[in-house]
């Protein structure tokens, strides 16, 4: 496939769903390290990139969420990150999917902007996680779940030192448009992260698809980056057919919503299984991205 900047603006990218949720259903504890699977269990990573590729995402998403070596060392595995990291990027290529995202999620330390200190270890942090990941020459670095502004510029600012690869960035937003963490807009955020270097902009986490929809309208009138939603869904494990079959459509409804007003990644956060992505891509895949005014 061709280099992923290429496609920016053009088509319709589908995103895995969420990884946690998978492996939870694989009985995978939460107190488990999912990183140390890369190296422990590759054939489960493996197979949940092939389960999200059949249904139709076009881009994998690396087993790299907690590989900084600050949140590994909660599992003591913080001489591992390196190895843990590269290994998650060479586990998503498996597959062959038309594009690999290698993942980076908050590193744990909370970056203060009146304290340098804070600022330069978490930089560093995500510099060093972003140089692992590259080195296997994925197709982007993804930065998800920001919920503090100064956290989100500093990881986009780590890896694009790092390397030179595009760099999305995905922040948590509540239902009022605020950054979880700080209170940031959506307004603020997307023109922080331009000035940072941010390939595409995005938002995931905490609202589900029809929840999102507002903030998701609101990005992208604020920025002219490509933009990226991946939503939660709802905890359908005790509902029955007739009900995951109803939220299964409206996520399908919803992606239609995204495509509509331009935005051009779709994914789905947790509670996400592959059904999820197959309704996005059977909805949206294969489509070309709506030009917004």
């Amino acid at each position: 496939m061709p280099d992923i900047s290429m496609r920016f603006h053009k088509d319709m990218l589908v995103l895995e769903g969420g990884t946690a949720t998978m492996l939870a259903s694989q009985g995978v504890s939460g107190d488990d390290c999912p990183e140390l699977l890369n190296a422990l269990e590759p054939e489960t990573i493996e197979n949940n990139h092939l389960l999200f590729k059949m249904a139709g995402a076009h881009c994998a998403i690396s087993n790299t969420f907690g590989g900084s070596k600050h949140a590994l060392s909660a599992f003591g595995l913080d001489d591992k990150a390196a190895e843990l990291n590269r290994e998650g990027v060479r586990l998503a290529r498996v597959n062959s999917p038309e594009h690999i995202l290698a993942n980076i999620g908050p590193c744990g330390i909370m970056v203060d902007s009146l304290s340098g200190d804070s600022y330069e270890a978490a930089f560093e942090q995500y510099r060093e996680q972003a140089a692992a990941l590259a080195a296997e020459k994925p197709d982007a670095i993804y930065i998800e779940t920001m919920m503090c502004i100064e956290d989100a510029i500093c990881a986009v600012s780590a890896a694009k030192s790092a390397c030179e690869l595009p760099v999305l960035v995905s922040c948590t937003f509540d239902d009022e448009g605020n950054m979880v963490g700080c209170g940031t807009s959506i307004e603020d955020a997307a023109e922080a992260l331009e000035r940072a270097g941010a390939s595409v902009i995005g938002m995931n986490h905490l609202l589900d698809f029809e929840q999102m929809i507002p903030n998701a309208r609101r990005l992208c009138s604020a920025t002219t980056l490509p933009t990226l939603v991946s939503p939660d869904v709802f905890d359908l494990s005790d509902l029955g057919k007739v009900e995951r079959r109803n939220a299964i459509d409206k996520v399908a409804r919803c992606a239609e919503a995204y495509r509509e007003m331009g935005v051009q990644f779709i994914g789905a956060c947790c509670n996400t299984t592959p059904a999820y992505i197959g309704a996005i891509y059977a909805t949206v895949g294969g489509l070309d991205v709506v030009e917004r005014a």
